[in-house]
C-alpha cells in the first residue's frame, strides 16, 4: 500500500514537467480539482494542461477498495471565441481487498467535450456555458472498456457575488458506464479568494440515477497561482452515507502563451 501511494504522488511531480512563459491575460481559470466544472472557456487559440491524481477509499458489501487515478489529463482548447474544445484521458487501478475479488488497472474511455458560451452574467441572471461530452470506449483498456458509449451533457453557471468571493452551480444528465438508466446531476460550490494567489472553495455534489439510490458527497479545498498561468490544487471530500469514505486529489495546470516573448507573474 505504502508503494503504491507514493507512486501517486510521484506521477504528481512528473506533471511539474510543463513550463512556458506567459502573456497578461488574466490569472488561469480551471475546471479542476472539484466536481464543478467553471463557466468560463479558454481565451481564443490558448491550450491549457489541467492533470493531477486521485486516491479514494470505498467500502461496500464486506470489503474495501483502493481507487487511484495517477493522471487525469484534460487538454482544452479555445478553437472560436466562443467554443472550447476538450480532451481527457486517465489511467487507473483499484485494488479491492476481499480473496473474490480481483484488482484491475488501465486506460479509462477517451473523452471528447466541448464548452459553448450561452450568457454573461447579468446581475443575478448567472453566466452560462452549455457543456457537452461523449465518452468512447474504444481507446479504455480491456479492465474498464464499456460497450456503449456515454454521453453527459450540463449547464454551466457562475455567479460572481463580490470583488473575492463566487458561487458556482452546474445541472446536467449523463448515461456513462454502459448504464441502463439516466443520472442526473448537480454541483454547487462556493470559492473565496484569500489573497490574490490563495483561493478556498466548500462543494456538494450528487449523481441521481432514476431507478437507484442517489449519491451525495461533500469536499473542501484550495488553489495556489504560482504564476498567471501555472496553478496547482489539493482537495479532499468523503460521501453521505455511502461507499466513498475519503478521497484526496491533488494537480497541476498550465495554460501555454501564445506569445511567450511577453510574460507576466502574480505579484
Amino acid at each position: 500500500m505504502i508503494k503504491k501511494r507514493n507512486l501517486f504522488f510521484l506521477s504528481l511531480l512528473v506533471q511539474f514537467s510543463l513550463f512556458a512563459q506567459e502573456e497578461n491575460i488574466g490569472a488561469i481559470s480551471t475546471d479542476r480539482p472539484n466536481a464543478t466544472y467553471a463557466a468560463s472557456m479558454m481565451n481564443y487559440k490558448y491550450l491549457q494542461v489541467e492533470s493531477g491524481g486521485i486516491y479514494q477509499e470505498l467500502e461496500g458489501n464486506g470489503y474495501v477498495e483502493d481507487a487511484i487515478t495517477y493522471n487525469t489529463s484534460v487538454i482544452r482548447y479555445g478553437l472560436l471565441t466562443n467554443l472550447e474544445v476538450q480532451a481527457s484521458w486517465s489511467y487507473q487501478e483499484n485494488n479491492y481487498h476481499h480473496r473474490d475479488l480481483t484488482s484491475k488497472n488501465g486506460f479509462s474511455a477517451l473523452h471528447l467535450a466541448t464548452k459553448v458560451g450561452v450568457t454573461e452574467q447579468m446581475g443575478w441572471v448567472p453566466k452560462m456555458t452549455l457543456f457537452s461530452q461523449l465518452s468512447f470506449p474504444f481507446a479504455a483498456s480491456k479492465d474498464y472498456q464499456n460497450e456503449t458509449t456515454g454521453i453527459e451533457v450540463r449547464m454551466l453557471m457562475n455567479n460572481d457575488l463580490s470583488k473575492r468571493s463566487s458561487l458556482s452551480y452546474n445541472l446536467g444528465v449523463n448515461k456513462l458506464n454502459d448504464a441502463s438508466e439516466i443520472s442526473y446531476v448537480y454541483t454547487l460550490s462556493y470559492g473565496y479568494s484569500i489573497t490574490q494567489k490563495i483561493g478556498l472553495f466548500a462543494e456538494v455534489y450528487a449523481n441521481i440515477p432514476e431507478d437507484h439510490t442517489a449519491e451525495h458527497f461533500w469536499d473542501i479545498g484550495g488553489t495556489y497561482l504560482l504564476s498567471n498561468n501555472f496553478q496547482a490544487d489539493l482537495l479532499f471530500g468523503t460521501g453521505f452515507d455511502n461507499a466513498q469514505n475519503y478521497q484526496i486529489a491533488a494537480g497541476l495546470s498550465y495554460r501555454f502563451s501564445k506569445n511567450p516573448s511577453k510574460a507576466s507573474e502574480v505579484k
